[in-house]
């Protein structure tokens, strides 16, 4: 028997296809360990903001949480809320915290980037991942667009090594691949490693994948 214990909420009912519904819970397993449970919806950077992301997975840490894992449901959104929220997810893992995450739906563009931080990530099987080059508006005299898109480019150069790091391929395999959206099924995203394993919906977040 495990017993979930509420830490924070945006809402008394909790709906992963509600954007903006944000909450965080600790879970005592049946052996006594801890286990913390952050789930993210919307738009990243807007419904979902990388502060409370972040002041929740602390949360979770400083209250004895030994394995986290993130439940996303997201379209995408602010490139540097992801980084925000990815760096956030590294920090436990250094402290030997492990970190795993779960695609409940659909996560695209920036959510995959917080993803990446995960030790181990599953996927339910009627969920989808996406990735593509970053995109903006820009406006203004041709050297102000010039660097705008520079900065840009910087932007996709190190998703693509974030990629690269987790998948085995090199940056530039990475880049090639994507350089327009491109739609994985969870086995897709299993096949080319962006994710680990294909799950049923259902899977009890107490009971954490072997490393």
């Amino acid at each position: 028997m495990t017993k979930h214990t509420t830490i924070t909420a945006a809402a008394d009912v909790q709906d992963l296809t509600t954007p903006g519904i944000l909450s965080a819970e600790l879970i005592t397993a049946a052996d006594g360990s801890l286990h913390g449970v952050v789930d993210i919806a919307g738009n990243i950077g807007e419904e979902a903001k990388a502060m409370p992301v972040i002041d929740k997975i602390k949360a979770l840490v400083a209250n004895g949480a030994k394995s986290l894992q993130v439940r996303v449901t997201s379209y995408g959104g602010c490139l540097y809320s992801a980084l925000a929220m990815y760096d956030a997810l590294i920090a436990p893992r250094q402290q030997g915290v492990r970190v795993t995450g779960i695609v409940c739906g659909v996560a695209a563009s920036a959510a995959t980037i917080v993803l990446m931080a995960c030790e181990h990530i599953d996927i339910t099987s009627h969920s989808e991942m996406m990735i593509h080059e970053p995109s903006t508006c820009i406006w203004g005299k041709v050297t102000d667009m010039q660097r705008e898109l520079d900065s840009l480019r910087e932007c996709w150069h190190r998703m693509c090594a974030i990629y690269a790091e987790r998948t085995g391929k090199t940056p530039e395999e990475i880049a090639a691949a994507h350089d327009h959206d491109v739609w994985y099924t969870a086995e897709q995203a299993v096949a080319a490693k962006f994710a680990d394993a294909v799950v049923s919906p259902l899977a009890d977040p107490s009971v954490q994948p072997e490393p």
